[in-house]
């Protein structure tokens, strides 16, 4: 930005500098560390104990603050990598301290209502269907997790000034997780082909996760939360969404590749609602233009990455043109249909309450012959029932749209628009990626169901 000032009779144009000091605060500067010790885990993972314990050691120098909530975001990508000498996750000892700084504040905490239905059903689920198969011990474990990200998500969303840092910090550690995903190799690889013609390798790279799926879903939030933001700056916020985009390719994931378009058009409709008429048609045009040059251009086309997700797309197109709709979503089909044929076979109450074990983190052994449903709706039917599932689905589809609404009467132009748009773009994510992934009760998945 500058400044025009006249000095004998001349334009003297005056350079507004940054104030930089605005963003070296003690937390800040917390953060910024925890964010370089994510980093270093990539790179000398044999220091994993010694790196575990610095991270909780910067997690305690924040506890007297607000911004000992929003550490989470390292736990939420880097949960596995975090491991003490004794095995245990680092984020054990987190949990706890952050179970009780809450209950000391609790006369701070505001709860949130609407979602103690659904909060019911997890508590009863964890108790009665976990606690059958793996133990209380284990369902307690599972329930405590989901309290304390309802706990976190209490404090910050009464503080948008924090809610906002906790969305920038997310964004910035997403990108440390891609990072790690090429420091430590952590890759998905796969040969496609048809008979008779030479297979291609396709090579998926899966941030800090188990699947490209799940880094595909935390990488969307984060692409369009950071977008969403009003603060901080532009120029903070950019670099970090053009290396996300970079990491979201390299997932090479369908379903990522169709949510990122989701959350584009919703992105577009909630920032620029007179204007999205406009912006749609111009946005689908520039996208159309941009994949005709990659693709005629062999020097773009044969980049790996870029071939990388030529050759996926291609090959799942195949598929849907010629009806294997089987291929097309991975082999996905033939496991609906055997959890479906088990649900339709229970009895009533079995069909209404649910109780089956089919979890990310354990699965009744009579499930082994696929141990996970790939659908979070299908797996909702099994572990809560019918009953179950309406009142946690009608929740999420309930804030979704009673919040897009009361964002066009109320909130559009207002102060916390920008948190708004955030929370509807996560809970659309939370509701589209169900269709191909199943995430209960993993705890890094039902934060964006409370978000």
């Amino acid at each position: 930005m500058t400044d025009i000032a006249m000095e004998a009779g001349k334009p003297k144009i005056k350079i507004k500098q940054v104030d930089w000091k605005q963003y070296l605060t003690y937390p800040n500067v917390i953060l910024g560390l925890g964010w370089f010790i994510c980093i270093a885990i990539g790179m000398v993972p044999a220091m994993e104990s010694l790196l575990s314990i610095a991270l909780l050691g910067l997690a305690l120098l924040l506890i007297r603050r607000d911004e000992f909530y929003i550490f989470l975001m390292f736990f939420i990508f880097f949960v596995d990598q975090f491991n003490l000498g004794s095995g245990s996750p680092a984020y054990r000892i987190y949990s706890y301290l952050v179970l009780i700084k809450f209950i000391v504040e609790i006369p701070k905490a505001k709860f949130r209502v609407p979602y103690l239905p659904a909060f019911l059903v997890f508590f009863l689920f964890c108790i009665f269907g976990v606690g059958s198969v793996g133990g209380i011990r284990l369902g307690l474990h599972l329930f405590a997790d989901i309290f304390i990200i309802y706990a976190i998500l209490i404090r910050l969303k009464a503080d948008p000034p924090m809610f906002r840092k906790m969305v920038f910090l997310f964004g910035a550690v997403a990108v440390a997780a891609g990072i790690y995903s090429l420091l430590a190799g952590n890759i998905i690889s796969y040969d496609v082909g048809r008979e008779g013609v030479r297979s291609s390798e396709i090579v998926r790279y899966c941030a800090t996760f188990g699947d490209a799926n799940y880094a595909g879903f935390f990488y969307n939030i984060a692409i369009f939360g950071l977008l969403s933001l009003k603060t901080p700056k532009w120029y903070a916020r950019l670099p970090l969404v053009l290396v996300l985009h970079y990491f979201l390719l390299l997932t090479n994931s369908m379903t990522a590749f169709l949510a990122y378009f989701c959350c584009l058009a919703m992105f577009i409709l909630l920032r620029y609602p007179k204007k999205s008429i406009v912006i749609f048609p111009t946005a689908a045009f520039v996208a159309i233009i941009v994949i005709a040059v990659v693709m005629a251009v062999p020097a773009l086309r044969e980049i790996d990455f870029i071939k990388n997700v030529v050759i996926r797309v291609s090959e799942q197109l195949r598929y849907l043109q010629s009806g294997r709709f089987d291929m097309f979503t991975s082999g996905r089909t033939g496991i609906w249909e055997y959890f479906m044929d088990f649900f339709n076979k229970q009895d009533i109450l079995g069909k209404l309450f649910g109780g089956n074990v089919v979890t990310s983190a354990i699965t009744d052994p009579k499930f082994t012959e696929h141990g996970a449903c790939h659908q979070v709706y299908i797996q909702g039917l099994l572990t809560f029932g019918i009953i179950g599932s309406i009142v946690v689905f009608l929740t999420a589809i309930g804030k979704f749209f009673y919040k897009f609404v009361t964002y066009f009467t109320t909130h559009v132009k207002g102060e916390n628009a920008d948190i708004v748009r955030v929370v509807l773009i996560a809970t659309m994510m939370w509701l589209f990626f169900g269709f191909s992934i199943d995430f209960f009760l993993d705890w890094r998945f039902m934060y964006f169901f409370f978000i």
